[in-house]
């Protein structure tokens, strides 16, 4: 088999085979056969059957049609090409974009058979299309216009049906009458007085805005007020919208205080201002004159935005007539209250005495119980002028226990603890004080040393349990007194050990104790507890000459 350049086959049989045949492969074909006897050939024609493009149907060169679709639907434009051979197509799009056949896109396609199909249709879409189908007898061109129109709906207005608004002598009023919907109906307004006003028109003080629909009255006076009608108008229907304007007034305060406002010393407080009226102007005067504007803030004194007044960590110079008052072009509304600061000064309902004792040893309290608004701070003075404050929990100074509620516990007093001790209660109104002064009483001792006769006792000596005073002794043995008797009475002691006067069992006739050790004695033993009366014995006229010992 071989080959022809310009694409036919010659088998071996002699047949000849013609590929992809066009026009100009018409005309005549001549078979030749030699061998050496001689030749022969033979003259075929082709004919090549060749006919021109139609377009649905459509006879001629160049057709148009107009093709009206809906927004946001699927369309179908048909462009099916008949011919011999069969024609080519593509769609020539509004700016010279060619889609050939097929073709496809997230929102456009064109099919094999020629169909322009368009998903979601938009108004952007509308214009001018062309679909050229094209063979070897020609080319066929097909025009669509094509329309995309939107739904129609009824005009919906935006908003409420009614509008009441105020009227500003001087101020520009703007009436928006605006509608929902992918078609804006042809807007009319109706004056108070009956004369329409359609888009775009001006007519004395008014211009009805014709790129939103919009009235404007400029400088309007209170002439201006009354009802104004806007009307929308569609295919579907007309809708309308009034507005009414009234001259404004002024602003009215809508809360009252009828009685004082009490407040707590060092608590918050809020005075509301509140008002219908918008714009407005609103003061607030306190009592000591100063002015505060809305809103400002100055101190502790706050305006807030909606017209209350704040005051933080109220005190009694806060009491007194405030005054607020809202005011516009109108007029002018006010609004007094009265505040009265709840505060008492500090006083001690539960305090020391003037003068206190204590037993050495022995724990006393001293009450100090306060009241007053706002809270009272209690505070003790120590006779070294230490300060001690009561807090909320128990407070422990040395041998000092400090209640909560403001008692002071002195446990195990001394000489040391005497004094004037003193309560202060304060509070930002004033203090009160009450001062006590505190004697710790020492006990006394009676020591009564005698020589008696063999027949005379001892007398002993008893000492507290708060105080350990002893005779000095040696490691092996104590200073004793002495007597001629078999019994004596003991020095008693309540502690964990005792110092005791020893008397023998056989008589003696001296004092067997030196006169430094006895007068040591007397000196340690000179702050023990009195010895009670039914104790004591009257001593005979024999006396060591030592009687009664007090510190």
């Amino acid at each position: 088999i071989r080959r022809r350049p310009e694409g036919g086959l010659l088998l071996d049989d002699g047949t000849l085979v013609v590929q992809k045949v066009q026009r100009f492969d018409d005309g005549n074909y001549t078979c030749m056969s030699r061998n050496n006897a001689g030749q022969d050939h033979k003259v075929i024609r082709l004919e090549v059957l060749v006919t021109s493009p139609m377009i649905n149907g459509l006879k001629g060169t160049l057709n148009a049609i107009k093709v009206t679709a809906v927004a946001d639907q699927r369309t179908l434009v048909d462009c099916i090409a008949e011919g011999m051979p069969i024609p080519r197509i593509m769609w020539v799009l509004p700016g010279n974009v060619i889609l050939p056949a097929p073709y496809y896109s997230n929102r456009m396609t064109v099919h094999p058979n020629g169909t322009l199909e368009i998903r979601l249709a938009k108004r952007t879409d509308s214009g001018q299309l062309a679909c050229i189908a094209r063979n070897e007898g020609g080319e066929v061109k097909l025009i669509v216009n094509l329309d995309i129109k939107e739904v129609v709906e009824r005009a919906q207005i935006r908003g409420t049906n009614t509008d009441n608004l105020s009227l500003t002598v001087g101020n520009a009023v703007t009436l928006n009458c605006s509608f929902e919907g992918s078609t804006l109906p042809h807007v009319t307004w109706i004056l108070p007085n009956g004369t329409p006003l359609h888009s775009g028109a001006q007519f004395s003080k008014f211009f009805h805005r014709p790129n939103d629909g919009s009235l404007i009255i400029s400088n309007p006076s209170i002439a201006e007020a009354g009802m104004y009608r806007c009307l929308g108008r569609n295919s579907r229907g007309l809708v309308e919208r009034t507005f009414t304007l009234s001259p404004g007034k002024k602003p009215e305060i809508i809360n009252r205080y009828n009685s004082p406002v009490s407040v707590v010393n060092g608590e918050g407080l809020l005075l509301h201002c509140l008002t219908n009226a918008k714009p407005f102007r609103l003061t607030w005067t306190l009592p000591s004159g100063v002015v505060l504007n809305r809103p400002q803030r100055a101190g502790r004194y706050a305006v807030l935005a909606n017209g209350t007044l704040s005051i933080h960590q109220v005190s009694v110079y806060d009491r007194g007539l405030y005054g607020c008052r809202a005011a516009n072009e109108y007029g002018s509304s006010q609004l007094s209250v009265s505040v009265i600061v709840m505060a008492y000064p500090p006083r001690i309902t539960n305090g020391p005495p003037s003068v206190t004792y204590a037993k050495h040893g022995v724990a006393v309290q001293l009450n100090c119980v306060a009241t007053g608004i706002p809270r009272v701070e209690v505070a003790w003075e120590t006779p070294d002028k230490t300060r001690l404050a009561v807090s909320a929990q128990p407070r422990l100074f040395g041998n000092k226990y400090l209640h909560p509620q403001g008692s002071l516990v002195i446990q195990n007093p001394t000489q040391r603890d005497a004094g004037v001790y003193r309560c202060t209660a304060r509070n930002a109104i004033g203090k009160d004080s009450k001062a006590t002064i505190l004697n710790v009483v020492a006990p006394k001792s009676w020591l009564q040393l005698s020589l008696w006769s063999c027949s005379s006792p001892c007398y002993g000596l008893l000492h507290p349990a708060t105080l350990c005073s002893a005779l000095l002794h040696t490691a092996t043995s104590y200073y004793a007194l002495q007597c001629p008797v078999t019994s004596c009475y003991a020095l008693l002691h309540t502690a964990t050990s005792c110092y005791a006067l020893q008397c023998p069992a056989t008589p003696c006739n001296a004092l067997h104790c030196p006169a430094t050790p006895i007068i040591f004695i007397v000196t340690i033993i000179a702050t023990v507890h009195h010895i009670p009366n039914q104790h004591r014995q009257t001593p005979p006229t024999k006396s060591l000459g030592l009687s009664e010992v007090s510190p």
